[in-house]
């Protein structure tokens, strides 16, 4: 019960969504850059938005992974002190 108002109260922080913007627009930089490398591999008529679209959305799911396990592993830190 106090994981779930940690949590409801964490995700209420602008700075936390703040952060978390910065982080995918951090995140998307370097994508850019491969699929522009990538991109002059292709052929003419491959479908690019189709793989752009693929990359960004693998590249999401694995960053909102690695923020679930770092917000996971910090709130159990937290109530680990508090407890």
């Amino acid at each position: 019960m106090l994981a779930t108002r940690l949590l409801v109260s964490t995700l209420m922080l602008l700075q936390v969504w703040a952060e978390a913007c910065g982080q995918i627009f951090f995140s998307l930089g370097p994508a850019w850059g491969g699929l522009i490398t990538m991109a002059s591999y292709n052929k003419f008529d491959t479908n690019i938005y189709r793989l752009v679209r693929h990359a960004m959305l693998l590249l999401i799911l694995l960053n909102c992974m690695y923020l679930n396990f770092l917000f996971d592993a910090s709130t159990k830190e937290t109530l680990m002190s508090s407890g």
